[in-house]
């Protein structure tokens, strides 16, 4: 079979046993522009094929044996607002023959819609996520909602698989990964996805699978040699044991920090994830690492009252009396903020009642400043002074 170009200047060839496969085997027209696009380098819903005495071959036309097929390129669509929504909304809702008979007209896969990423972006706070949705391509849209068939289809039409949103950056892989969609991941994996692509505030897919437990696709992004510096961070800062312990062992490295020098040890002290701090001490994470402010895995602790996680951090040897760069120490924070409990364990552990922050407080002197339990602030080999202290 031939396939000529309307101008007459392209011609393809098929090979006489290459058709007589597909013919044999029932395929039909749809399958033949599939395999076009390949040689013409345009997808099968921009092609029209038309037969002497038959008309234009329908896509649900079986193919026979033709001597030959003449092939037109139609140029995209002109689409007006109304047509874009109308596209990101069967996208949204992986209304698969809508998407289909769109993309036919033939519209253009690329096609933006800057409103949508505004309303992902409300939509997540509204439901009080803190993943900034990137709506504004339907490929991120369908991937974002899991709809694998319809991200298929648009992968087929030719959608820019790195394509990222205007406002924050995020890419259809991303968002597939931070939904969970396992098989939407894998599947623009295959087509060449950019692991690796980060947003504007160099959120990558791996670390969005990893803050939220994803571990078949944390798993998958590893396996497809995802970077995954910081992507322990954001599995501590969401207390995902299993998505830590999967990272440890995939050789991430445990004292990565962002750019404010946060570790994942400082992040799961500062929310109360007590197994996570247990696991990443065990695997030998710095327990005095500390941010560009000075603060501490302790210090983060101390300040938020988180006693259990204190007392294991005292235990690994953690530096009770390091202070941040507004010299403020673990007693300090905890005293500033009324944890009586926690102030009287830092005590116990030799803590330096007597430090001082750079505006000259002491735990002391911000203990008086609260006003409802008497407490004894005491060193174990000191005098014993009371303050008013606020119970935790």
């Amino acid at each position: 079979m031939e396939v000529t170009a309307l101008s007459g200047s392209t011609t393809i060839k098929l090979d006489e046993e290459e058709l007589n496969e597909m013919v044999v085997s029932g395929k039909c027209v749809r399958e033949l522009k599939t395999l076009l696009a390949t040689r013409v380098g345009y997808s099968r819903f921009r092609q029209r094929l038309f037969a002497d005495d038959m008309g234009e071959l329908r896509d649900e036309m079986l193919l026979s044996r033709l001597p030959s097929v003449q092939l037109i390129i139609l140029d995209l669509h002109d689409a007006d607002d109304a047509m874009v929504e109308q596209l990101f909304c069967a996208c949204e809702q992986g209304r698969l023959t809508e998407v289909e008979q769109l993309l036919q007209k033939p519209l253009n896969p690329n096609l933006r819609h800057p409103e949508r990423e505004f309303e992902g972006q409300v939509h997540d706070l509204l439901n009080g996520e803190n993943e900034f949705g990137d709506w504004d391509t339907a490929l991120t849209a369908a991937a974002e909602h899991g709809h694998l068939e319809v991200v298929c289809l648009l992968l087929e039409a030719g959608a820019d698989k790195n394509a990222a949103g205007e406002f924050f950056g995020g890419t259809a892989l991303r968002a597939a990964a931070t939904r969970g969609h396992l098989e939407v991941v894998r599947l623009l994996l295959r087509a060449g996805a950019d692991k690796n692509a980060a947003t504007t505030d160099r959120e990558k897919a791996l670390m969005g699978a990893a803050e939220h437990g994803h571990l078949d696709v944390v798993r998958l992004l590893l396996e497809a040699g995802a970077d995954g510096a910081t992507a322990l961070i954001n599995a501590a800062f969401n207390g995902q044991l299993e998505a830590v312990r999967l990272l440890l062992e995939a050789g991430a490295a445990k004292n990565a920090a962002n750019t404010n020098g946060e570790t994942a040890l400082m992040a799961a002290a500062e929310h109360d994830h007590l197994e996570v701090v247990r696991l990443l001490l065990k695997a030998g994470a710095d327990k005095n690492a500390a941010t560009t402010d000075g603060e501490t895995a302790l210090m983060r602790a101390a300040h938020n009252g988180h006693l259990e996680v204190v007392r294991l951090l005292l235990e690994a040897g953690a530096g009770k009396n390091a202070a941040n760069t507004n010299g403020e120490t673990a007693l300090i924070g905890a005293a500033k903020h009324g944890h009586l409990i926690v102030a009287r364990l830092l005590l116990q552990a030799g803590a330096d009642k007597n430090a001082a922050a750079t505006d000259g407080e002491t735990a002391l002197i911000l203990a008086a400043a609260e006003d409802v339990t008497v407490f004894t602030l005491a060193d174990l080999n000191g005098p014993l002074e009371t303050a008013q202290f606020r119970q935790s």
